[in-house]
């Protein structure tokens, strides 16, 4: 399975998110687990990627959510030092599909208010997968 993406900006053409600075990303098979999203060419370090997109949480809903996918063993939320997160797995687009690895090659930066944007950390050749240190074990058991 393979899923073409737009650079994080849904319904619009590849040639405008190209105009935006994004590059073509795409999701499949991955080595590292399940979906991954892969270079659909080559990428300069530095460059943007993609938007983590999802929907914006109170601290409250943020422990609350954190608690229940501690749970169940999977999470999509990317969680700011204040408290909040954002949670792809609502309102969300391919950037969830960039797994883990502890030689990342993005990194993920927070521009203004709610806003979560990958950037290259090193040039990544066409058909690379993204990947990105979530900065805890995703295979570590929370009980």
């Amino acid at each position: 399975m393979i899923i073409k993406c737009d650079g994080g900006r849904k319904g619009i053409s590849d040639m405008k998110a190209r105009a935006a600075g994004y590059p073509k990303l795409f999701v499949a098979r991955s080595p590292i687990h399940g979906l991954g999203l892969f270079a659909a060419e080559n990428i300069e370090w530095g460059q943007r990627l993609i938007e983590y997109q999802g929907q914006l949480l109170s601290k409250r809903e943020t422990q609350r959510r954190r608690r229940f996918y501690d749970s169940i063993g999977f999470t999509c939320l990317m969680e700011f030092a204040d408290g909040r997160a954002v949670d792809g797995l609502f309102g969300t687009n391919e950037s969830r599909f960039i797994n883990h690895s502890t030689k990342p090659n993005v990194a993920a930066v927070r521009e203004g208010e709610r806003h979560i944007i990958f950037y290259a950390l090193d040039d990544i050749a066409k058909g690379q997968e993204l990947t990105f240190n979530y900065g805890f074990n995703p295979k570590k058991k929370v009980r």
